[in-house]
């Protein structure tokens, strides 16, 4: 609602993520949570103020890096009384969990984190790393696959990983 480059992010990372639960079989049920969450992932963005989520993660202070660490929780707080996406919200609260148990809000690690949760981190990722943003240029999904890529083990499954670059290959 405040930014159309957010809601084309949710767009992106919903068909990436839906690309990805397809490469891994994952039931149909399974793949619609998997959709609805990635379409809502970040919708608890909504309570962070304008100033801090025009800022670079890097450049947060403390206080803002709490804030925004907090929308995951927001934003299954936000679905959470619509029955047909309690599922969702679910892994709405932790696609930000890092795979070697470094990411928030739980800090979950290895197969603690959803798998739904796990593929739309990486969707997330290939998304925001391929978009140029401020750089210009093309949509590199190559690019932000070997950042993905590089962070396996720590940021992501690396059991994902083939599934990814089938997606990537699909897309480029």
């Amino acid at each position: 609602m405040r930014d159309m480059r957010l809601s084309n992010h949710a767009r992106n990372v919903a068909a990436i993520a839906v690309r990805i639960a397809d490469q891994l079989s994952v039931s149909p049920k399974d793949r619609e949570t998997i959709e609805a969450a990635a379409l809502l992932h970040d919708i608890g963005k909504i309570g962070v103020p304008d100033s801090i989520l025009a800022k670079q993660t890097k450049d947060l202070t403390p206080e803002e890096r709490r804030q925004l660490e907090q929308h995951p929780v927001r934003g299954q707080a936000a679905v959470e009384p619509i029955e047909s996406l309690r599922e969702a919200g679910v892994l709405i609260r932790h696609h930000h969990e890092w795979y070697n148990g470094d990411g928030y809000p739980d800090r979950l690690r290895f197969d603690d984190i959803p798998l739904g949760s796990r593929i739309i981190a990486i969707a997330d990722a290939i998304d925001r790393h391929a978009n140029p943003g401020r750089r210009g240029g093309p949509y590199d999904v190559l690019r932000a696959y070997r950042i993905v890529y590089a962070d396996r083990r720590t940021h992501y499954d690396e059991r994902l990983m083939p599934a990814l670059e089938r997606v990537v290959k699909e897309i480029h």
